[in-house]
């Protein structure tokens, strides 16, 4: 029987201040609440967690540091879907990233790399690859791999982002996103919260890239099982 495993982190942003809170919950076959509630249901051989660093000052035209992950901490291949819960819904989602530039009343998600307390963000000649996280069902989002022949990384569907490779245990997934970068009249406080799930992989090789419906699937034949 499959099961799906969820977690989520909230970060919150307070703009004199940063605030994070961690908070995690699994459904289905395994359950945690969050630590105020530590009652555990029923474990299970999956087991996926968010990682990620966290840094930087929360102020209008600053990008700060948040590096979202999925690590699998479990014994089984697994495939992996996130979602981004911004509140308010200030996120924008088709800003240039080239030029690193979000709406000035907005925030955007961006792809890069960090040199200290600099911010790059990714370039890649093939388009098919997008720097600032968007909802663009044809694009790759994440961090573009020159080493690899495959376009490995997250594809949006249907309010998720599938990370179109297994995990294997003990592997972690390419980062969601990599910087937060705040709109010049961002004047309020705001959250941004990334919960994740996983089912159960064993029967694909976790070096190999998967379309997306054949991902989804094995998600909807998991919630099926669950009711």
């Amino acid at each position: 029987m499959k099961e799906i495993l969820k977690n989520k982190k909230v970060v919150a942003g307070v703009m004199a201040a940063v605030v994070i809170i961690g908070a995690t919950g699994t459904y289905a076959f395994y359950k945690t609440q969050t630590e105020t509630v530590a009652n555990t249901f029923k474990t299970g051989p999956i087991k996926t967690e968010i990682e990620e660093e966290f840094e930087g000052s929360v102020q209008p035209e600053a990008t700060v540091k948040k590096t979202p992950r999925v690590k699998n901490t479990g014994s089984l291949i697994a495939f992996v879907r996130v979602r981004v819960f911004p509140s308010p819904d200030i996120v924008d989602y088709v800003g240039s990233a080239e030029n690193n530039e979000v709406a000035e009343d907005k925030i955007g998600l961006l792809s890069g790399e960090w040199s200290d307390r600099a911010f790059n963000v990714a370039t890649c000649q093939n388009n098919q690859y997008k720097s600032l996280l968007g909802r663009d069902e044809n694009a790759i989002y994440g961090e573009p791999d020159s080493e690899s022949e495959d376009k490995i990384g997250w594809i949006y569907s249907d309010g998720y982002y599938y990370f179109n490779r297994p995990i294997k245990p003990g592997e972690s997934t390419e980062k969601l996103f990599s910087g937060v970068k705040i709109g010049k009249n961002v004047k309020d406080n705001f959250d941004v919260t990334v919960s994740q799930e996983s089912v159960a992989a064993s029967k694909y090789k976790a070096v190999k890239v998967y379309d997306l419906e054949k991902i989804k699937s094995e998600f909807e034949a998991a919630e099926k099982n669950q009711d």
